[in-house]
């Protein structure tokens, strides 16, 4: 990442200097600028950190049980911290079937969601990732301050959850064959930043 940004500010002193010698020797240009290549990111953007117009976008499809999603939490949280306006983090919710807790984990991320604390939850359950059955999850939510009344009419709505689940991992089918935990890099480029 390092490596791409100062790539970035490499062109865009180039660009100066090029443009400096269009003013000054009137030279011209006559090549088209290629148009760069667009990536949308689909679907509620809602699990996500920093800024929406950041340079790059790392979208993570993640398991809660999953030994190596957990391990990629801190390096993550690292990115974050050292480029905290040129990177933005989406989660994508991705629980494999074969994971006993997973899918509980995430709908109980999303009730977590419900009351403003997704990234608080999902911090927990990481931190403490072999603790996740129902009754781990429900001190998880003690432990973040959730208003547990509320937390526990959520999440017995299961079925709901699991459909709203669904709707979230469709784009995934497309991204990852076969199926796994994952992330993806999108480079947002702007004219005028090549």
């Amino acid at each position: 990442m390092k490596g791409f940004l100062l790539e970035q500010e490499r062109k865009r002193v180039l660009g100066g200097y090029i443009r400096t010698l269009q003013e000054k020797y009137g030279a011209e240009i006559l090549l088209e600028e290629p148009l760069a290549p667009r990536v949308e990111i689909r679907g509620s953007q809602e699990l996500s950190k920093g800024p929406s117009d950041a340079k790059i976008t790392i979208v993570e499809f993640s398991d809660f049980e999953c030994p190596f999603c957990s391990k990629v939490q801190g390096t993550l949280g690292e990115v974050l911290k050292a480029y905290p306006e040129d990177v933005r983090l989406v989660y994508r919710h991705f629980p494999l079937s074969f994971h006993r807790n997973a899918l509980t984990a995430s709908e109980a991320t999303m009730c977590a969601q419900d009351q403003g604390k997704f990234w608080p939850m999902h911090d927990e359950i990481f931190s403490d990732q072999k603790n996740i059955a129902v009754d781990d999850l429900k001190k998880h939510a003690e432990t973040i301050g959730l208003e547990m009344t509320e937390f526990n009419n959520c999440s017995i709505s299961a079925p709901t959850k699991s459909m709203l689940l669904r709707m979230l991992m469709k784009p995934v089918a497309l991204v990852s064959q076969p199926p796994r935990p994952s992330m993806s890099m999108v480079l947002s480029w702007r004219a005028g930043t090549i």
